[in-house]
Order: structure tokens, then C-alpha cells, then sequence
């Protein structure tokens, strides 16, 4: 008995330690409350050229932040691979469980976020997405002007091709591996035409460090330009976690969507 007992207490101790780990997270927020709650959270960041600021919350649970320090780790995809930019140190308030850094971002791209303990012991890692701002009334979308700034790419299971509406709008879909089950994937460029008679679409996939450098493939796909939205379809067979960067048949940039594939 006494045993089992100590088998139960191991396996208690276990869960608690993996729902504290769970629970630990980084988001990007414009502002947050005096208890550590994020307001205004997203994954894509507008910017002036000259640079902007956004906020890191970084929330360890339900446990104080017993560290002397803390790094941030800022990545920038390059290349197809994430590249050191830059380290900063952080002195975190022991009594919260919760730390707030205004990052500054001088450039365009699609970034990674990793928050160390003073081991440098990886306690959590998000992606966001930096996109200029534009006060001009440049309309052209093979320009290095951002044409796209208000665009969206969204998954669902099906589409409706007159109305734009997707069926089951979502970003984790089940699949069947042995026959294959394809995901609609909808660029929207608000009320702007896409212009672009192309789509050209990197597919990453997370390897299980959590980063997106596992390439699948890139896909074209021709499209009606004259269109504000448009859509294509992707048959997945293999479970994970994809990436999928689309840009213009002139390789600028439109968005990028994440979706998790399971297995039925």
C-alpha cells in the first residue's frame, strides 16, 4: 500500500509539474491588465518604417517567477532559417508570475520569441509576424510598398466560391492518412484586389524542437487577380504542425497561415 502510495504521489507530482509547464506561454499584446492578462493580443504587428513597439507578456502559470533573470531571444526567419538578432536581459518582479518587455522591431518579417530561465532552460517560444505601415496611396502590388497589409489567410474544410464564406472555419483539422484529406486555404485582401494572377506557397512543418524548418515543398497556384479574395486547396497524408507562407506570383509577401493536422 505504502507503495502504491509513493507511485501515486510521483504520478501527482508529474501532472502538476506538466500542467504548470502547459500553462506557461508568450503572447504579443498592445497592452495588458495589472494582473498579467494581455489586451489586444495577436500573432501579425503593423509598424512605422523607422520602427515600433510591441508588447512580450510572458505568463508562467500559476507560479511565481523565482529567477534572478530572464532572457528574451529575438530569431528572424531568413533564408528559410530563424537567425540570432538579438538577447535581452530581464530582471523579473519574484512576486508575479508574469513579466512584461516592450520590444522594439525595426524590420519587416516573421520572427520567433524565446524566453530562457537564468540556466538558459527554454521555458517558452511564440512567432509573430512584422508588417510596415504605409501612409502612402501606392495601390501597386508588385511594389516594395506593403499592398497587403490588411490581408488574412484563413482554413476551413470547404469554401463557398460565390460568397468567400468558408465551412468550418478553423486552424486544427483531422485527416485520413491513407486516402488524404485536403484543407482550404482563402487569402482576403480586405477591399483590395489580390493582383496577382499567382500565389507561390512555402509549406514548413514544426520538428519537435517547436520550430517551422522541416520544408515540405512550394506550391503554385494561378488565380484571378482581379479578385479581393481568393482560394486554393492543400491534401495533407502526414500529422503535424504547418506552416504555410504565401506570397505573389512576384514573391512579395502576402500572409502567413499556421494549422495543425491530426489523425482521425
Amino acid at each position: 500500500m505504502k507503495a502504491l502510495k509513493n507511485i501515486f504521489n510521483i504520478a501527482l507530482i508529474f501532472l502538476l509539474i506538466s500542467i504548470n509547464a502547459k500553462a506557461q506561454k508568450i503572447y504579443f499584446c498592445e497592452d495588458y491588465t495589472t494582473d498579467g492578462d494581455p489586451i489586444g493580443a495577436g500573432a501579425v504587428w503593423n509598424i512605422k518604417p523607422e520602427g515600433g513597439l510591441v508588447y512580450v507578456l510572458y505568463q508562467n502559470g500559476s507560479t511565481k517567477i523565482n529567477q534572478d533573470k530572464l532572457y528574451l531571444y529575438i530569431d528572424k526567419l531568413t533564408d528559410s532559417k530563424y537567425t540570432y538578432v538579438d538577447v535581452k536581459t530581464l530582471t523579473p518582479d519574484k512576486t508575479k508570475t508574469w513579466y512584461v518587455y516592450d520590444c522594439a522591431f525595426y524590420d519587416k518579417g516573421d520572427y520567433r520569441i524565446t524566453i530562457k530561465d537564468a540556466q538558459y532552460k527554454e521555458l517558452a517560444k511564440e512567432y509573430t509576424t512584422i508588417k510596415f505601415k504605409t501612409t502612402t496611396t501606392e495601390t501597386d502590388p508588385t511594389s516594395e510598398y506593403d499592398y497587403y497589409l490588411y490581408s488574412s489567410v484563413k482554413t476551413g474544410t470547404g469554401i463557398n466560391s460565390s460568397t468567400g464564406v468558408l465551412e468550418d472555419e478553423a486552424t486544427s483539422f483531422l485527416i485520413d492518412t491513407q486516402k488524404g484529406s485536403y484543407i482550404v486555404f482563402k487569402i482576403d485582401n480586405g477591399t483590395k484586389k489580390i493582383g496577382s494572377e499567382g500565389l507561390i506557397v512555402d509549406i514548413w512543418r514544426k520538428n519537435p524542437k517547436g520550430d517551422y524548418d522541416e520544408f515540405i515543398e512550394t506550391k503554385e497556384y494561378d488565380i484571378e487577380s482581379t479578385y479581393s479574395w481568393v482560394y486554393f486547396k492543400y491534401t495533407f497524408y502526414n500529422p503535424g504542425d504547418y506552416k504555410f507562407s504565401v506570397y505573389n506570383k512576384n514573391s512579395n509577401w502576402i500572409n502567413t497561415a499556421y494549422v495543425t493536422i491530426k489523425k482521425k
